[in-house]
Parts: structure tokens; C-alpha cells; sequence
């Protein structure tokens, strides 16, 4: 409890804050806060005037909210504040803002009062260092994570940011920043169809700015209305910027790159033809049509290396064409001969030829490293990891045996992971229990002698390291002790759909290579023969099926199926089921 006659002389302050980034997703709301906060004061036999009641809807992970710096004057000009907060995170996420509410602590200026612990001039400057750096570094992995799941999103071809003109924002009703994309705005009015009518009107020939005033003016567009900006006509600069954006023709530009945009719900408004005739019209015609992002990638690029010397492998490209006139030149980025002009797509395909391999750069670009690893056509690689795909291939009843033994350990998982969620939190209790009764100690004169302080620090260290140990536990235990079921589950599905998955013609280097870097660790050319080092649940469903089709002598999944579903010879196809299931008992997550 804080003393009454410290209460009574001191500033009452409450500080309530969250993130403006995203206001669906919050820990904990600004009521829920205040609900805390109030009951904090109640409970310590303090008040907070309305007035000192402060809030914002600020992130903290940078310098410069408003209210924080009001409050922080508040705190100078008093001779000693009260502050009232659910967390230290709520103050704090940067390292300025905590260095300012440290050296008040040190001064003697603030008392921090939160749900879990009391900081005043008396706790371990370790403790108030702990806490605060904690919040700080939750700041700098969250943008760490921000900016992966943006690239992540890039590379699956989803736009960030506000839709552009004639395309809305929409997502899923969970809004996890995955599941958000870009669709074309046909509602009433159809702000798509006009804004792709009014960029056609300058393909035809009309002035850009007087496309814009049919737009505008005779059409009666307006743009998306917000809670504060919006329901206008299009603006000048908002137009030409939309003439240029690639978007238009189902494209992005993210940092320079190019790419491809993939959502079944997008719509292009141009073709990629259209698109360049337009930009030629708005006087772009020295701009060079860029190298995209699909166009730089490669299914497995950074995941065979070469078996001589363990380089990784490189992948090589080419795209020639004859044209009749004689001239030979790549077409893999250009479709006009430069001799003739004759379009690619006229030519004769018997004068076409397309070359794709991998090969190791150390063997192609210095003879002296002596690498003798010859050069693979990129299909020869994709036929041999077909064949691993093959060999792993489950059938369709093997996996339903598989699932009901699943359903059977279910339970008793559950109730395993709730017993050990239990005892870690229990753990934790104690130990933030032991850390308050040794700093009310160190408060209240309980190491005032000599070499107490150094008595006090031996005991104050390991408690903090455990606490905060015991803390990452249970954070990540959903992690840790993630639904093995589910996992279990997948792979099995996995096995049975990844041959079909890999050989789709459609299929792009996105699914191939999540295939390839899902089946193993690691992937090894020697001459022409890619070697896979399975990962273990994969390698043990490889040596089960094996062992059935060599046993059984037959080859393919369909010939298993029917004899499992044979009737006629009932101990057969008990004896395969037998064999499938030996081992699970005693290593049931090993699949």
C-alpha cells in the first residue's frame, strides 16, 4: 500500500494508451484500461481527478506523442506524481521515452504504480531497465515482423496500402493482415468500370485532362468516401499518377521491384499492350519495359547445391529466335526482330528455342577450381523430384487409418498440454510472488547493512532471469505445444496431394519450390542426379510404403487400395494395415 500522507501530497495522474495502426487488434481496449487503472487507485486509497485522466491513440514505438509530452511536463512541474498505468509497455516502447521516465524515477519526481509491480525511487534500476527494455524490444521484433509479412505478401502478389483509384481495400472478417488484397470497386456506382472507361477514352486519343473532366463532370465520379478524406472528384495529380501505375494492367511496383499481382478477386483494367501504348501517349517512350519479379526467380534457386564443389546452383534462361530474315536475337524479353520488325509471335515455332537449366557457377566461371559438375535441364530436375513425390505418394485409405488413430490420442493430448499450461503458470505466480516480497524487503530496510546491496542484487538476478525465462514459456507455449493433430494431418495430405500439386501445368515456382523445401533439408546435384535428404516423417512413410509395395509386389497407390478394399482375400489386406500401423505406438509424431 503507498503511504496516505505521500498520496495526499502528490500529483494523481492516470495514462491510458493504444496503437492507432490497427484498431481491431489491441491487447487490451482504453475502457479495459481504465477499468484497471481506476481499481489500481481504489485499491491504494487514491483518486484520479478526471481532468488528470489522460489518453491517446498514439503508437510508442517512436518519439512525439502529444499527451505523453504533456504528461511528462505535468511530472516536472510537480514536487511528486502518482501515475497510474496498466503497464510499463503503455508509457514506453523506445528508448527515449524510458530513459525520460527512468531518470524521473531516479530524481525522485515519479512513482509508476501498474497492475503487476510498483517503480519508484527505491526499485533496482535492473528491474525498471528490465521492463522497459522488454517493451522496447517487443517494438523492434514487431517491426521486424511487419516488414516480413509485407515482403512475404509481395512475393504472393498482393498489393499493400490504400486501393488505388476504381479498386478497393477488402479482407477477411478475421482482418489478418494475410487475408487482405485488392478488388475491383463495382458497387453502385461501378467506380471500376468508370475509371477503366475514362483511361480508354485517352487510349482512343482524348486529352488526359479532359478524359479526367468527363470523369468528373459528366460521369459524376467521386472517390471512395473515408471517415475523414474521400467523396471528391478525382484530383489532377491522383489521375496522372494512376495513368502511370502498372497496377492497371495487373501489375505493382514495391521499392523498385516489379510484381505480378495473384488473387482470383483482381481484375486488370488494361492489358500489358494497352498499358505501354499508354505510357508511349504520355511521353514515355525511352522507358524500357522492367525485368519483373517472376522473371528473377526460380522454384529452386538457393536450395540445390553442387555435389563437387557445394556451391549453390545458378539458373540460366534463354529464349532464342530465327526469324525468317536471318537475324538471330533473344526473345525472352523482346518480341520485335531488330532487322525486319517482325513480331515474335509471326515466326514460325520450329525457329524458336527455349533453354532453362541450373548449373554451378564455380564450374562455368574458373576452369582452375576444377568443379566437373555438368549443366541439368531444369525439367530433369522437376522429373526427379516427381519420382521422390511418387515414392511418398499415400493412398487414400492408409490416410483415414492414419487420422482415426489420431482421433483416439486426441484427448489425451488435450488434456496433456492444459496440465502442463497450468503448471507453468503456477510456476510464474510463485516466482513474481518471491520478486515482490524481495524488493518490499529491500524497500523497508531488509538489506540495510554492509554488503547488502551486493546480497540483494545474488538474489534479485536469478529471480529476474526466471521470471522472465517462465514468461517466454508460456507466451510461446500455443507454439511449443501446437496442435500436433493438426500437423499430423497435414503431412498426410500433403503426401497424398504433392505429386498432383507439383506436376499441375499451371502450377507456378512458388508451389514448386514450397514442395521441394518442404520435403527435405537439404537437396544435392551429382552429375545428373538430384539427391534428397528426406525429412524424417517423409522418409518413414517412404520406408513403409516400400516395404508394402516390395512385399506385396505391386507399384503404384491404386494397386494397394484395391487390395486393402479386395474382399475375396481379407487376411492380405489386414496384414498391410498391420504393417502400416507398426511403430506408431511407440513414436506416434514421428508422421
Amino acid at each position: 500500500m503507498i503511504d496516505k500522507q505521500l498520496i495526499k501530497n502528490s500529483l494523481i495522474l492516470g495514462y491510458r494508451r493504444k496503437s492507432q495502426d490497427d484498431k481491431r487488434r489491441q491487447v487490451q481496449s482504453l475502457s479495459d484500461q481504465s477499468k484497471i487503472i481506476y481499481r489500481l487507485a481504489k485499491m491504494h486509497g487514491a483518486s484520479i481527478p478526471k481532468q488528470n485522466d489522460l489518453s491517446e491513440e498514439r503508437t510508442a514505438s517512436k518519439p512525439g506523442r502529444p499527451v505523453f509530452n504533456n504528461l511528462i511536463e505535468l511530472i516536472k512541474q510537480s514536487n511528486y506524481t502518482i501515475l497510474f498505468c496498466w503497464h510499463f509497455n503503455r508509457l514506453a516502447r523506445n528508448p527515449i521515452d524510458k530513459g525520460i521516465l527512468e531518470w524521473l524515477l531516479q530524481e525522485g519526481k515519479l512513482m509508476i504504480v501498474t497492475e503487476s509491480q510498483i517503480f519508484d525511487q527505491s526499485t533496482n534500476a535492473v528491474v525498471t531497465s528490465v521492463e522497459g527494455g522488454t517493451s522496447t524490444q517487443y517494438s523492434i521484433d514487431l517491426s521486424r515482423t511487419v516488414r516480413g509479412r509485407l515482403q512475404l505478401k509481395r512475393e504472393r502478389g498482393i498489393p499493400s496500402g490504400v486501393a488505388a483509384p476504381g479498386y478497393r481495400n477488402a479482407h477477411l472478417p478475421d482482418d489478418e493482415e494475410s487475408t487482405r488484397w485488392w478488388e475491383p470497386d463495382d458497387d453502385k456506382p461501378n467506380r471500376f468500370l468508370l475509371i477503366e472507361s475514362a483511361i480508354k477514352l485517352v487510349l482512343d486519343g482524348t486529352e488526359p485532362m479532359a478524359a479526367l473532366r468527363t470523369l468528373n463532370d459528366e460521369w459524376s465520379f467521386r472517390t471512395i468516401k473515408h471517415h475523414k478524406i474521400g467523396g471528391a472528384p478525382l484530383g489532377k495529380n491522383s489521375w496522372y499518377n494512376l495513368l502511370r501505375n502498372p497496377i492497371t494492367c495487373g501489375y505493382f511496383v514495391s521499392k523498385g521491384q516489379w510484381y505480378k499481382v495473384d488473387h482470383p478477386k483482381f481484375q486488370p483494367m488494361l492489358t500489358e499492350d494497352q498499358y505501354w501504348k499508354l505510357q508511349a501517349l504520355l511521353g514515355k517512350r525511352g522507358r524500357t519495359r522492367p525485368k519483373l519479379q517472376e522473371e528473377d526467380q526460380a522454384a529452386f534457386l538457393k536450395t540445390i547445391t553442387c555435389g563437387s564443389c557445394g556451391d549453390m546452383l545458378s539458373r540460366d534462361r534463354k529464349r532464342h529466335t530465327r526469324c525468317e530474315c536471318g537475324k538471330k536475337y533473344s526473345s525472352l524479353h523482346n518480341q520485335i526482330c531488330p532487322i525486319c520488325g517482325k513480331h515474335n509471335s509471326l515466326v514460325d515455332n520450329k525457329r524458336k528455342h527455349d533453354y532453362d537449366f541450373y548449373f554451378c557457377p564455380t564450374a562455368k566461371v574458373s576452369k582452375k577450381q576444377k568443379c566437373a559438375q555438368p549443366k541439368i535441364d531444369t525439367s530433369d530436375i522437376e522429373a526427379e523430384i516427381a519420382k521422390i513425390l511418387d515414392n511418398i505418394t499415400i493412398p487414400k485409405v492408409f490416410i483415414q487409418l492414419a487420422l482415426d488413430y489420431l482421433n483416439e490420442r486426441a484427448d489425451d493430448e488435450v488434456i496433456s498440454q492444459e496440465a502442463t499450461l497450468e503448471s507453468l503458470q503456477h510456476a510464474y505466480e510463485l516466482k513474481q510472488k518471491e520478486l515482490y516480497r524481495l524488493n518490499k524487503s529491500y524497500r523497508t530496510g531488509g538489506y540495510d547493512y554492509d554488503g547488502g546491496e551486493e546480497d540483494y542484487q545474488k538474489e534479485l538476478k536469478p529471480l529476474i532471469a526466471a521470471k522472465k525465462h517462465m514468461k517466454k514459456q508460456i507466451d510461446e507455449f500455443d507454439v511449443m505445444a501446437d496442435d500436433w493433430r493438426a500437423k499430423t494431418e497435414q503431412g498426410y495430405l500433403f503426401c497424398k496431394e504433392a505429386l498432383a500439386a507439383f506436376t499441375e501445368p499451371n502450377a507456378d515456382y512458388r508451389t514448386k519450390r514450397e514442395i521441394l523445401l518442404s520435403l527435405c533439408s537439404k537437396a544435392t546435384l551429382k552429375g545428373q542426379r538430384l539427391i534428397i535428404d528426406l525429412e524424417t516423417p517423409f522418409e518413414f512413410i517412404r520406408k513403409k510404403l516400400d516395404a508394402i509395395k516390395t512385399k506385396y509386389h505391386v507399384t503404384e497407390p491404386e494397386e494397394i487400395e484395391e487390395l486393402l478394399n479386395g474382399k475375396a482375400n481379407k487376411a492380405i489386406a489386414d496384414a498391410i494395415k498391420s504393417t502400416w500401423r507398426r511403430g506408431w505406438d511407440s513414436n506416434p509424431r514421428s508422421v
